[in-house]
């Protein structure tokens, strides 16, 4: 059968004197489902969760097993997580089964990137209030960035931003990198505004 749907089969019999007989059934042809993931960029060392997109026009899916070659077997859930420790492209088959057995796969390759590294000095180290100090970003494979400046006045998404500290106290730093896949990474560091 090219087509899913309902068919009537008809069996007819016929004796050796001519008489025949005849029987209809009804004979129901299930759809293959369509099987797919979506795939967004994935970040070494992080959990990324795998979404299951397979669809099946009558009935329904019951059965999913996810594989990653030469790795391997992640799980029989619709949505499993897994965390890449490499870099690299990694192809990534899903199996699923329909709830009478009709079954298919698809194999996609996934890339895994490598995470930004982030890294900043200022200047000056300490001093008194207020305190004007510039932020020279050191970080690596950044595309975004996103910088606390620890005294809860205010943030900054410039790429190498100054800030004015008005109170004393030890303030922590900390500047967010995003890569262009979306990768994340993090540095603190504190500096010193004392009083006179």
């Amino acid at each position: 059968y090219a087509f899913p749907g309902t068919y009537t089969v008809t069996l007819t019999v016929y004796s050796f004197s001519g008489c025949a007989t005849s029987s209809n059934k009804q004979v129901t042809v299930s759809p293959i489902p369509v099987a797919d993931f979506r795939i967004q960029p994935i970040c070494v060392n992080n959990t990324y969760q795998f979404l299951d997109s397979s669809s099946i026009s009558n009935g329904s899916i019951v059965h999913w097993d996810w594989s990653i070659a030469g790795l391997t077997s992640l799980d029989t859930i619709q949505n499993p997580s897994y965390t890449f420790t490499d870099t690299g492209t990694y192809a990534v088959t899903l199996s699923i089964a329909s709830d009478i057995g009709c079954a298919k796969s698809i194999t996609q390759n996934v890339h895994v990137y490598p995470l930004p590294s982030a890294n900043f000095s200022f200047d000056p180290q300490f001093g008194n209030p207020p305190l004007d100090v510039q932020f020279t970003d050191f970080s690596t494979d950044g595309s975004t960035y996103l910088w606390n400046f620890g005294d809860g006045t205010a943030t900054s998404t410039l790429h190498q931003p100054n800030h004015l500290y008005q109170d004393t106290g030890i303030f922590v730093i900390h500047q967010y990198v995003t890569s262009a896949y979306g990768c994340v990474d993090s540095v603190e560091k504190s500096i010193y505004v004392i009083k006179p």
